[in-house]
């Protein structure tokens, strides 16, 4: 993470000092991360030394709270603690051939980070790029920040006399937590306007409230895809629906007790199974009516399958690695509409699957899905380059 701040800033720096009419920066190499040396003392051109001295927490961002993240599956939720944020504080220093153009690259320096309270998403590089303007806030170190607080020992501490330097504290945004996925609340609140207000739509009557009763998803028992419009009707009640673009469907305000529902579409078999609705206020007790759509095929691969196989399905375990060894931690996976998060040693591990399972879909940050061929027999899957 920190090696991201350090590119990001670097970013930033070169791309605002090419915007200047005769720039003393003009490339990245001119500018260098880690503890300034005796070396260059006498550099053919102007350079920055960018040295990062102190790091720790901001206690007054700190939030125990746990938010929410979206995944493929629609009732499945991850689960992580909110990301916090470091401050960062770096001392800049300038190094060129005489004094004069020291302290105009130094000015210049200081001028770019005074212009600029964050950075710019297009500078963002990694782990940050998904907070975007939020990332990196960026303030000048004052004499009584404790970071900055003796500038002569901070600089002296180097080993190397004293010179002009700027302090910079940067706030970025750290996210170590693990994402666990978990199921979605069972019940669902609406609020529907009956009638409109004689002053005007925005002010609404007859609010009330609507409890879903049953609901689930339904897939294809082949491949594990989510299937539409596919009919559910509740026997002996006029109420049906048909399941959306992602297989869900639901029913609302249904009364407490067991009912019967069919579920049905042409060149499937149809299937009637029974769900319990809860009394009110019991929503979380609801359990979630999933439903595998078979064809006269599929029952007939079926039938050469003992019982056990059937009610048990498919655990997969496996691994994911990226291109030099490393494992893919906390990344997120999915196997048709199911889905898991990897472990801290990219370890994966998928229970009860129905159906033939040809491919494995990665969620790699900053780069998109990637899509993997993946068997029972696979052990471990490479996923490319970090």
């Amino acid at each position: 993470m920190l090696h991201d701040v350090d590119q990001s800033l670097k970013n930033m720096l070169v791309a605002e000092f090419k915007r200047l009419e005769q720039p003393l920066i003009t490339g990245e190499d001119q500018i260098v991360v880690g503890a300034p040396s005796t070396e260059d003392a006498k550099p053919k051109k102007p350079w920055l030394n960018l040295f990062l001295h102190d790091v720790h927490e901001s206690p007054n961002f700190r939030n125990f709270a746990f938010e929410n993240k979206p995944t493929s599956n629609e009732w499945e939720v991850g689960k992580s603690l909110k990301p916090t944020h470091l401050n960062v504080s770096y001392v800049i220093t300038a190094h060129a051939e005489d004094a004069a153009t020291e302290h105009r690259l130094l000015g210049e320096t200081l001028a770019v980070l005074m212009r600029h309270p964050f950075v710019a998403k297009q500078h963002l590089v990694g782990s940050l790029i998904p907070f975007e303007e939020d990332a990196m806030k960026l303030s000048i170190a004052q004499r009584d920040h404790f970071a900055h607080g003796d500038g002569a020992k901070v600089w002296q501490a180097t080993g190397l006399p004293l010179r002009p330097f700027v302090g910079l504290v940067v706030a970025a945004m750290f996210d170590p937590f693990e994402t666990r996925v978990v199921r979605r609340v069972r019940e669902a609140l609406f609020s529907l306007a009956q009638h409109t207000h004689p002053e005007g739509e925005q002010r609404q009557m007859e609010v009330h409230r609507v409890r879903v009763g049953a609901a689930g998803m339904v897939t294809q028992a082949a491949t594990g895809e989510a299937m539409p419009d596919v009919k559910v009707s509740i026997n002996g009640r006029p109420e049906s629906t048909l399941t959306d673009a992602t297989g869900v469907y639901f029913f609302r305000n249904l009364p407490t007790g067991a009912h019967e529902i069919t579920f049905s579409k042409a060149g499937y078999l149809s299937q009637t199974l029974k769900a319990v609705t809860p009394p009110p206020g019991r929503g979380n007790e609801m359990e979630l009516l999933d439903v595998q759509m078979k064809t006269a095929e599929d029952k007939d691969r079926q039938s050469t399958m003992s019982p056990e196989e059937i009610r048990a399905g498919t655990t997969l375990i496996g691994t994911l690695r990226f291109a030099d060894g490393s494992p893919a931690a906390y990344i997120p996976v999915r196997i048709g509409v199911r889905t898991a998060v990897t472990d801290a040693d990219g370890v994966y591990h998928f229970t009860h699957l129905q159906g033939p399972i040809r491919e494995i879909v990665a969620e790699i940050p900053g780069e998109g899905e990637v899509t993997k061929p993946v068997s029972r027999d696979t052990a471990t899957i490479e996923l490319g380059k970090k």
